[in-house]
């Protein structure tokens, strides 16, 4: 034996998990080297998604969904960094940025959501039915209760990421990724049942805009479930980013073993980047600014004069008068 070779006695340095494409390194914060290939096809799908919305938003002039052209931009800068990440994962700046990045689109995505599904309701629904009884939150109180519980979960996000605070309390991450997944959950749940009592004929609308109504709907039915889905996932991630910094000697820590999300490159893109993906090809087949009014289009809603005009306002928009809706249930 050559006296160079190790004996079978002698204790290797553990090393970390790598792909199996890459050649051995030492991660600072990941324990596992980012996929190459699968960085650039998320830039790839990314940076086509930001443009067909671009492209949809100026030809529509659906000035409130600006927000998901911006979210697929910053989805695809995020995966840039993660490609620089896949051939040194020591750099710590590039790291934190990436993290921002791949985790402020959910809000964004989240947002759009809501105000579309704002829009639908009063589009929609006659105004003796814009009540709690029917829809159990009104569409006057969607911004102040949905998308202003979802900031209160952001800014928790925010602050425990450290860029605030020094040092940032250890679970203040996690909780705001709570509030922001129970704020996903309630807004799936809303939008399930308004389709459902919606398509039950619980009001009286033309044919056209049933059809195109209920084809939006189920959109944003299933896009709000995908949210609930990386809201749960964004969760677990944060989680495991404490267990990370309470656990410097990292999966060698024989104490408490990491979750797969620390191990695993997959569950991140099948359970986080892969729903921001499906949510912005459903809103470019089903793009809002086609099928809603090009009243509802706006940044702003109106809500109070459309709470006033109710009967005229409905008619203008391509509904039923509140007196037919009145007269069919």
């Amino acid at each position: 034996m050559a006296a160079d070779s190790p004996s079978p006695d002698t204790q290797l340095p553990p090393t970390t998990l790598t792909s199996r494409t890459q050649t051995q390194v030492s991660p600072t914060f990941l324990f596992y080297v980012p996929s190459f290939d699968l960085a650039v096809v998320g830039i790839v799908v990314f940076t086509g998604l930001a443009a067909l919305h671009t492209v949809l938003s100026i030809r529509t002039r659906t000035v409130y969904l600006t927000l998901l052209p911006k979210a697929a931009m910053m989805m695809a800068a995020g995966m840039v960094l993660r490609l620089i990440l896949s051939t040194n994962t020591a750099q710590t700046v590039v790291f934190i940025v990436m993290s921002i990045l791949l985790s402020v689109p959910g809000s964004f995505l989240g947002m759009s959501l809501m105000m579309t599904y704002t829009r639908l309701v009063w589009w929609i629904t006659p105004r003796q039915h814009r009540d709690t009884a029917t829809l159990w939150l009104p569409p006057a109180f969607h911004t102040v209760c949905l998308c202003g519980a979802q900031m209160v979960g952001d800014s928790l996000i925010l602050l425990g990421s450290g860029l605030a605070i020094r040092p940032a309390p250890a679970h203040l991450a996690t909780v705001g990724a709570l509030v922001d997944m129970l704020v996903w959950g309630v807004f799936s749940a809303l939008v399930i049942r308004f389709m459902f009592i919606s398509r039950r004929g619980r009001w009286v609308m033309e044919r056209r805009v049933r059809d195109r109504s209920m084809e939006l709907g189920m959109a944003l039915s299933v896009a709000s479930v995908l949210l609930s889905i990386r809201g749960v996932m964004q969760v677990l991630e944060k989680d495991a980013m404490i267990w990370q910094i309470n656990h410097p000697s990292g999966i060698h820590d024989q104490t408490s073993p990491p979750s797969i999300v620390s191990t695993d490159e997959w569950p991140t893109y099948v359970f986080d980047f892969l729903p921001d993906a499906l949510i912005l090809i459903l809103m470019v087949v089903y793009f809002p600014g086609i099928y809603l009014p090009r009243p509802l289009l706006g940044f702003w809603t109106a809500s109070d004069r459309l709470r006033r005009e109710g009967s005229r306002e409905t008619a203008m928009l391509g509904g039923e008068s509140d007196e037919t809706s009145a007269g069919a249930t």
